[in-house]
């Protein structure tokens, strides 16, 4: 299998606003691995979509350093990723945050 990584380093993902890799049995990681490369491959992304992966809290954490520098993200969705407790929780802070720092 190839990583997704490999795949998708050619420049032209710097103009990505949506990604889709929900139902890609994504463990944490290959979520960690993911969110290292995002942050630079695709800088203005706008919506990551990682619903139905199995990468639980300990990738949901790496989700979160992640989105923490993506300041263009307007939509998350994680949902069936079996996550709980610290990833859960470290999501929400970011969510928080975010609105906390929205001007209105």
């Amino acid at each position: 299998m190839v990583h997704i990584t490999n795949v998708l380093k050619d420049t032209k993902f710097l103009k990505l606003k949506q990604l889709d890799i929900s139902g890609n049995e994504l463990n944490a990681k290959a979520v960690s691995r993911f969110a290292k490369w995002i942050v630079s491959a695709a800088p203005n992304l706008e919506e990551l979509l990682v619903d139905d992966n199995e990468f639980g809290s300990e990738g949901a954490l790496a989700l979160a350093g992640l989105i923490s520098q993506l300041p263009s993200l307007k939509k998350l969705s994680c949902s069936v990723c079996e996550i709980s407790g610290n990833g859960g929780i470290a999501i929400a802070k970011y969510v928080t945050s975010v609105i906390n720092n929205c001007p209105l």
